[in-house]
């Protein structure tokens, strides 16, 4: 049963996940999120008046979650920026709450 036509896929699976995602879908394409900060900034001219916006993307494991988000704002710190950040999730927002103040 093909619930997609195609699925992108950012990293490798584990063999029960890929099973699955093939089974599912008629083509997975294999790409990635890489930053090329110095491309970017050619073709998006920073503003600095405006607050950045930093996702946090991960699934199913709070856990390793917070550790992202706590990550995320180690790095906004010594980057001296005050960003907003948005999380996609499957682990509800609720567990989360205090953390991104």
């Amino acid at each position: 049963m093909e619930d997609f036509d195609h699925v992108y896929r950012f990293e490798l699976l584990e063999t029960e996940h890929q099973e699955f995602v093939d089974g599912h879908s008629k083509l997975t394409i294999d790409t990635s999120l890489d930053f090329l900060a110095d491309k970017c900034q050619k073709m998006i001219p920073m503003d600095s008046s405006v607050q950045p916006i930093w996702m946090v993307v991960h699934t199913t494991y709070q856990e390793e979650l917070q550790l992202l988000i706590d990550h995320a704002r180690d790095v906004a710190k010594i980057e001296q920026v005050e960003p907003k950040f948005v999380i996609l999730s499957d682990v509800p927002p609720t567990r989360f709450r205090n953390t991104l103040s």
